[in-house]
C-alpha cells in the first residue's frame, strides 16, 4: 500500500496511517510517501517496510552497507538518513518521552535538551563488540552474518560499516580457521564473538577463556578492568569515559561521602566514585552478573572502602537496614529501574540521584516516578553514541524538591 509517513517513532520506525490504522514503517523517513509492504499485523497496529520511495525526504542518503535494505540486516536503522537528521530524530524521541511518559513541561524539556545529542567521534566503524552468526554460501565460502530485522534469517555482514575494522577482520579470521570443518551449503548454529579494548582484538567461536583488559582514565588515574571476551562492556568505547566524567560532574561526590552504584557492571563508575570519596568514604557497588562482579572485585581488591555486592539490585535494596547514602548512581537495563528500585532509594533521601539511561521511554517512566516522590530532573546530557541505529545514551541528575526550593 502507498502511505504518507508522518514522523519518527521510538525503535527506528516511522509512523504512517492507512484508513486511521497505525503502521510502523522501517526504511522510510519523515514526510515521505512510500510503498510499504506489511510484514506483521497486530490488534492496534501493523509493521511494514518501505519497498519504494515515491516522495523522498531531502535528507535521504544512499546507505553504505550492502545489507542495509528492506528485509535486510537488523543491526542498523538509519543509514538512509544523513547524520544531522538522525540526531534530530533521536532528540525528538527523547523530548517526546520526557513530555509524554515523564509528564514534564515541554518548555522545560526544551531547555534540558537544547544542545541536542553530542557526538563521540566517528559516525562509522565505532562498534568495538560484535556477535556474528556464521553464514555459509553454496560456493563453499563462509562469512560473518547478522539477523535480519525481527527474523531468524541471516544476511551477510562481512562489510559491516559500524564494526571497528579490527573486530570485523578478527571475526572473519576465526571463521576461516574452522571453515574446513563445515559442510558446504549448511547453516551451522555457530556464533562468533569478537571485541577489542583498543589495543588487543580477540575473536572466538563457542566457549572461550580469552579475556580483554579495558582501561579507563579517571582524574589522571588509569583503572583497568579484566573481562571475558563475551563479558559486558560498552560497544562504543568512547562512551565509558564520557559517562563516568558526566556522573562525577552531575553528582559531585565529595571526600568521605557514601555512594551507591546500582547495576554497576564491572565498575567503571564505581572507580570514579571511589577516587572522589577517598579512603575515608564508602562505595557500595551492586551487580548480579558473576563475570562483572569478579572483574570488579579484581579491580578494587586493594581499595577496602569499595564494597562489591553480587546481588539483584531490588533484592539488595529490599534487605533494608542500609545507611543513608549521600548519592546514588543507577544504570538500569533497557526496561528502566521501576518503582521497586526507585521507592527504597528515594525513601532514604540522598542529596542526588544520577541515572544513566539507554532507553528514552523507560527513562520517561522513571522520571515520572521520581517526580511523584519529590525528585526533580535538574540536568541531562545525551550522546549519539550509536550512529546509524535508533539508540542513544543519556545521563540525568535528580535532586529533591526541598533542596531545590
Amino acid at each position: 500500500m502507498t502511505v504518507d509517513v508522518r514522523d519518527v517513532a521510538h525503535g527506528g520506525h516511522m509512523v504512517a496511517r492507512h484508513d486511521g490504522f497505525v503502521i510502523f514503517v522501517r526504511y522510510a523517513l519523515p514526510g515521505e510517501r512510500v510503498v510499504a509492504e506489511v510484514t506483521d499485523v497486530r490488534r492496534g497496529f501493523a509493521r511494514a517496510e518501505a519497498i519504494e520511495i515515491v516522495v523522498s525526504n531531502p535528507h535521504r542518503v544512499a546507505p553504505r552497507c550492502p545489507s542495509f535494505h528492506p528485509f535486510g540486516c537488523g543491526g542498523c536503522d538509519f543509514q538512509h538518513a544523513d547524520i544531522g537528521l538522525q540526531r534530530e530524530m533521536k532528540t525528538q524521541i527523547l523530548r517526546e518521552a520526557l513530555v509524554r511518559q515523564g509528564r514534564l513541561d515541554p518548555d522545560y524539556v526544551g531547555q534540558l535538551t537544547q544542545s541536542g545529542l553530542r557526538s563521540l567521534g566517528s559516525d562509522w566503524q565505532w562498534r568495538s563488540r560484535m556477535r556474528f552468526s556464521v553464514l555459509g554460501f553454496m560456493d563453499g565460502t563462509w562469512a560473518p552474518g547478522m539477523h535480519a530485522y525481527r527474523s531468524t534469517a541471516i544476511v551477510p555482514a562481512d562489510r559491516c560499516m559500524i564494526a571497528e575494522p579490527s573486530v570485523l577482520e578478527s571475526a572473519k579470521g576465526a571463521i576461516a580457521q574452522i571453515a574446513s570443518n563445515l559442510e558446504i551449503g549448511s547453516q551451522p548454529d555457530l556464533e562468533v564473538v569478537a571485541a577489542t579494548d583498543g589495543i588487543a582484538t580477540e575473536a572466538a567461536i563457542g566457549p572461550t577463556d580469552q579475556r580483554l583488559r579495558h582501561r579507563v582514565e579517571i582524574d589522571g588515574n588509569d583503572v583497568d578492568f579484566d573481562l571475558p571476551l563475551g563479558g559486558f562492556w560498552q560497544a562504543q568505547r568512547a562512551l565509558v569515559p564520557a559517562i563516568v566524567n558526566t556522573v562525577l560532574e552531575f553528582g559531585g561526590p565529595r571526600d568521605s561521602e557514601t555512594w551507591w552504584d546500582l547495576y554497576a557492571g564491572a565498575g567503571p563508575i564505581t572507580a570514579g566514585l571511589a577516587i572522589r570519596v577517598g579512603a575515608t568514604g564508602a562505595i557500595h557497588a551492586v551487580e548480579s552478573d558473576p563475570d562483572a562482579v569478579a572483574a570488579a572485585r579484581r579491580t578494587f581488591a586493594t581499595r577496602d572502602w569499595v564494597h562489591v555486592h553480587r546481588s539483584d539490585v531490588r533484592r539488595w535494596l529490599a534487605a533494608g537496614n542500609r545507611a543513608r547514602p549521600d548519592g546514588v548512581v543507577m544504570d538500569p537495563p533497557r526496561s528502566g529501574a521501576g518503582e521497586a528500585t526507585l521507592n527504597p532509594v528515594v525513601a532514604l533521601r540522598p542529596r542526588v540521584i544520577v541515572y544513566v539511561a539507554c532507553d528514552p521511554v523507560a527513562l520517561g517512566r522513571d522520571v515520572a516516578v521520581l517526580a511523584a516522590r519529590g525528585y526533580r530532573l535538574t540536568d541531562l546530557r545525551a550522546w549519539d553514541a550509536f550512529p546509524q541505529t535508533h539508540h542513544l545514551e543519556a545521563v540525568c541528575a535528580f535532586e529533591p524538591d526541598d533542596r531545590l526550593s
